[in-house]
This record gives C-alpha cells, structure tokens and sequence, in this order.
C-alpha cells in the first residue's frame, strides 16, 4: 500500500519526479546532522523501531528462579509538515513551464530538516532522544564573533574530536562546526555584575539579551525573525532562533 496515497493525487508521474528531485535537493543541503551519527534508511513504513543490542532486567520474577530481560530499543519517530502547492502550477510544468513555484514545499523540507537537526544536536526529550550537546564529554569551543577565525575553530574541533576515537571524512567538518557550537552549555544567569532582568537571558559576550518574543510587527531592537514567528534579538547569527525552527529572514 502507498502510505501518501499518490495515486490519488491529481498529480502527474512527471510533476511527482519534480517534487521528489526539488525535496531531495532541499533536504540534502540542510540536513547537516547526519554528517555526525550514524545514519541508514530508509527502512519503510513498517519499522518502528532500532534494536541496540541491550537488555534490562524487570524487578518482578514471571516465577519462582526465573528472570525476565526486556529488550531495549529506540522508537522511531515520525516527523510531519502540511504545505500546499497550486494545481495550476503542476499543470503548467507538464505543459513545459520551467519557472514553477515551489517555495511551499522548499519552506516544508527547510521545516522538516531544522526539526532533525535540532533533535540530533540538542535532544527531543519527549521520545528518549538525547542530544549530542546534553551526551559530549568534549569541552566546547566557542565560535566568537569574528567570522575570519571560524575555520580555526573548526581545525581545533576536528582534532578534539580525532584525538577522542573519531573518525571524520572531510565531509564532517560542517558537523564539527555544528557540534562544536551547539555543544556550548549555556552562560550562567548570574554574574559579578548581576543577574538579568526577567524576561533576558545573557549571552556569550555576558550581555542581558531580551529573550524571543510574539509581536505583531518587529520590536525595536529584534534582528531577526524564527520560523515560529517569534522576533530574537540576538547580537550573533551563530544559533540565533535555535530554538525556534531557525531564521526566517534577518531585519
């Protein structure tokens, strides 16, 4: 059975290949997290779980000298996002149209590709999911302001890393530089100079920074707009809206 029922969609085989190449596209240049664990798949509707090889005892005995080990396993978790596009936009593509819009659907794969990176870089509590900001036992390197001394960071990061047991591709120097920033445990509310106001968090220069907010139009001060409408106003682009599906677009 075709579990996104495509055969119902008023939807050609050709103007399916363009959705599928256009995802595809969007999602292998955004999906940076997997350059950091392990990755396969995909195994199909029908998995629903990991096995890891481990088992853990019960407390009760099922009966007298007998003891029972449960099976531990990962739960797959499924990731969803509604977007729409227009029929007269596909019906025009199998026509020959070559500017069709598909922004819609680049908006659902940027959405589904910041939800998987967050849930590998900072955890998904809900579903057992620890990030590998809360599991590294590496000490953080932070990034600075000063983009021109980014790549050093990352060469410093890669070798912590290498050092540690790990084997990295040049493809996972991007990750590096994602671990190496996200793994930064949060600056201390409280310093020397005080703690800040309600409402502020402080940042890693030790400034109280106004934490992302609701508004109708961008309050003074914001720089940038998440994805879940939110205004930040972070003084870094580096992690700005982390927390909030990413930057929708700078102010």
């Amino acid at each position: 059975m075709n579990h996104l029922l495509r055969q119902i969609a008023p939807i050609s085989e050709s103007g399916w290949a363009l959705l599928d190449q256009e995802a595809r596209q969007r999602l292998g240049a955004t999906l940076g997290a997997r350059k950091l664990v392990d990755y396969g798949g995909p195994y199909g509707w029908h998995f629903s779980a990991a096995n890891i090889g481990q088992v853990k005892p019960l407390a009760a005995e099922p009966a007298d000298g007998v003891t029972a080990l449960q099976r531990v396993v990962l739960p797959a978790v499924e990731f969803r996002t509604d977007f729409f596009l227009s029929r007269d936009a596909l019906s025009d593509y199998d026509r020959g149209a070559v500017d069709t819009d598909l922004t819609a659907l680049d908006g659902a794969a940027h959405r589904i590709a910041v939800a998987e990176n967050a849930a590998v870089f900072h955890g998904l509590e809900e579903t057992g999911i620890a990030g590998i900001a809360e599991a590294s036992t590496q000490q953080p390197i932070p990034l600075g302001e000063d983009v021109k001394t980014y790549p050093r960071h990352v060469a410093q990061a890669v070798e912590m890393l290498r050092n540690a047991g790990m084997q990295l591709s040049r493809s996972s120097y991007d990750g590096a530089h994602c671990s190496a920033k996200s793994s930064a445990p949060p600056k201390p509310a409280t310093t020397a100079g005080g703690a800040c106001p309600a409402g502020d968090y402080r940042n890693v220069d030790g400034a109280c920074v106004p934490r992302p907010t609701q508004a109708a139009a961008p309050p003074a001060g914001a720089t940038a707009q998440c994805n879940d409408g939110t205004y930040s106003f972070s003084k870094h682009r580096s992690g700005t809206c982390s927390h909030h599906g990413g930057v929708r677009r700078w102010l």
